[in-house]
């Protein structure tokens, strides 16, 4: 994510088109249904090596965060923390109150924290992070890959 907002419009084309429902133009109904899909809200990370530090699902409601669960394995594949977060609403594009569960390694309980209280949290990572100044930021063939492809 860029340090300043661009166009504050999201492109909904490619979620669209990924559908059960319009991918079914191009294949069969099962092999539709099987192309699982989420988008990853935020993935925290260091700016000086480009190492993932926290993956993060986010969603504007009053209500508990959500389960999350291929974030939570996302997360513990890369062998970094999980949050699920429910943003609530405040006045004027202001944010009144994060809730905030720890979904990976464990499940923790959801804490309510005010905006400040959150900045801190996700200032921790960093806080606790060893930067590898030497971390590739490009892949390249001669590292592991998780996960098999047939």
């Amino acid at each position: 994510m860029s340090s300043r907002e661009r166009t504050g419009v999201r492109d909904l084309r490619y979620s669209r088109w990924h559908r059960e429902d319009s991918v079914r133009r191009y294949l069969t109904a099962r092999e539709a249904w099987s192309l699982g899909y989420i988008d990853i809200d935020d993935c925290e990370f260091c700016r000086h090596c480009k190492v993932p530090l926290a993956l993060i699902e986010t969603q504007v409601s009053d209500g508990q965060p959500k389960a999350a669960p291929v974030t939570a394995r996302l997360a513990w594949l890369a062998g970094i923390p999980a949050y699920s977060v429910s943003v609530v609403p405040g006045d004027v594009e202001e944010i009144a109150l994060f809730r905030v569960q720890q979904i990976a390694p464990t499940r923790g309980s959801v804490e309510p924290m005010l905006p400040g209280a959150y900045a801190r949290l996700l200032r921790g990572f960093r806080d606790r992070h060893l930067c590898e100044p030497s971390a590739p930021t490009e892949l390249t063939e001669d590292r592991p890959r998780t996960g098999a492809v047939r």
